[in-house]
């Protein structure tokens, strides 16, 4: 399964080293897992000038090319490229690849996809309030009748750069209902309904995106619109640094991405490795039916993390009128959701967090334990934030002093802790690093509402979660 240490990382930044200091070859197109070259076609190509030699040494090659981000550049003639080969301080060059959006035929049976995928735990208002998701799709009907009770706020579209939001393939749209679809007869109900929507339009069809303008909308989903949560029911089978750099980015700045496992086509034959669901810093999603097995469909490889419901979902089309789609396009979003509420209620939780919750208290499927299909499970939002956290008693609670509180801890096994106080309500409503380290050591947690419960998290070296409560008066 994928090595959630970042091992990959570490040896990226080795190859980045190891290129800097070499001319670039000539592009092939990449082979799938079975050496077939099948992947979609592209529309012109990204390079990334070395940061050792900056952009100085490269005065007529900028003359012809577009700056995407940071040192990352899109160029339509790969020729001038060709010819500075022999120069090195190009980084990489690769195709801007059109992306594929993941959805399988549709289908007639609709079934009850919010029962399946959580089980609103008794003692919880868990809505996702207050908490922002990213949908980097197809765009949003903003008229369709599932979704006139959705917060979805002012999006932007990369095609038409313009704040206007439509969606003609629809694809966008179902993935938004999933998340925030209205508790009426229509449909189905959204899992986490009063989540903050951002539609971020990058396809006008099944493969119109490129890397470059996604890669572009992830950051995006970050710097301008401050997004927790990013979804991405789409991918690409094979690897791409420009794509991965914006994985990188968003991975850094604590939020989180989920993504689509992928779907077996004639270019994605089963066990392709898709991108970005592929990448450590991504929950990858694998998409199973009402009888709990996984799709035939879906894609199943050692990248996948968690599954979630992805057969015949039910969805309002433009008309009005009820359809049903399947594919590991619809599951992604279920699990964006599920992230959503919990971090609702424990914004602390980080990807090692979700990830040893995942492997710890997922309903198992399949194979017993982690299997390629299913990997750790069925995440119930029940099972992952009820009575199934081990507590560790705190040391002591020194002072209360509100919005202030002091305390001391002992971290059991090492490694960072987060401090965060509780509302009646249930939901965390502050948090604070507290450090890292074994031992005894202090901590505070700034409390912006009445609060009668602190918890600490203890992330353990091999990212575990421990987690300590007590409360006071």
């Amino acid at each position: 399964m994928k090595n959630r240490k970042l091992i990959a990382a570490l040896l990226s930044a080795v190859l980045v080293l190891a290129l800097a200091f070499q001319p670039v070859p000539a592009f092939a197109a990449p082979a799938t897992e079975d050496g077939a070259k099948s992947y979609p076609d592209y529309d012109g190509y990204l390079f990334k000038i070395s940061g050792r030699g900056g952009t100085k040494g490269f005065p007529d090659l900028l003359k012809e090319a577009e700056h995407v981000f940071d040192q990352i550049y899109w160029i339509e003639d790969k020729s001038i490229l060709d010819k500075l080969n022999t120069k090195g301080g190009i980084e990489f060059v690769e195709p801007n690849y059109y992306v594929t959006l993941f959805e399988d035929s549709r289908s007639s049976n609709g079934w009850p996809y919010d029962a399946l995928a959580v089980s609103y735990p008794a003692g919880y208002s868990l809505t996702g309030n207050g908490i922002r998701i990213g949908v980097i799709d197809s765009g949003c009907d903003l008229s369709n009748a599932d979704l006139q009770n959705a917060r979805i706020l002012e999006g932007y579209d990369y095609l038409e750069e313009s704040t206007e939001m439509s969606d003609s393939v629809y694809h966008g749209t179902k993935v938004i209902q999933v998340i925030a679809g209205d508790n009426n007869s229509l449909g189905m109900t959204g899992i986490a309904p009063e989540a903050e929507i951002v539609p971020l339009k990058c396809f006008s069809s099944s493969s119109g995106g490129t890397v470059r303008i996604l890669a572009q909308a992830m950051r995006d989903a970050v710097d301008v619109y401050g997004c927790d949560i990013i979804n991405m029911s789409w991918g690409l089978g094979t690897k791409s640094s420009t794509l991965y750099e914006a994985v990188q980015y968003v991975f850094n700045r604590g939020t989180l991405l989920v993504a689509a496992a992928g779907n077996v086509t004639n270019s994605y034959p089963q066990g392709t490795k898709i991108y970005p669901a592929y990448y450590d810093e991504v929950i990858s999603v694998s998409a199973i039916n009402s009888g709990y097995s996984v799709l035939s469909t879906s894609q199943m490889n050692d990248g996948v993390n968690i599954c979630a419901p992805g057969g015949s979902v039910p969805f309002v089309l433009a008309d009005g009128s009820l359809s049903s789609d399947s594919g590991t396009s619809f599951a992604a979003p279920c699990i964006a959701a599920v992230v959503a509420l919990v971090r609702q209620l424990q914004p602390a939780m980080d990807l090692y967090m979700f990830l040893s919750a995942f492997e710890t208290r997922a309903q198992d499927l399949g194979e017993e334990g982690y299997d390629t299909a299913y990997g750790y499970g069925l995440p119930r939002l029940d099972d992952l934030i009820g009575e199934k956290w081990s507590y560790y008693g705190l040391e002591e609670i020194e002072e209360v002093n509100y919005p202030r509180i002091l305390g001391w801890c002992v971290n059991p096994a090492g490694g960072r802790v987060f401090v965060g106080g509780t509302a009646e309500s249930g939901q965390m409503t502050a948090v604070h690093y507290a450090g890292d380290g074994s031992g005894a050591f202090p901590f505070e947690a700034v409390i912006t509402e009445v609060s009668r419960e602190v918890t600490v998290f203890y992330l353990n070296s091999d990212y575990s979660v421990q987690c300590a409560c007590d409360r006071f008066e």
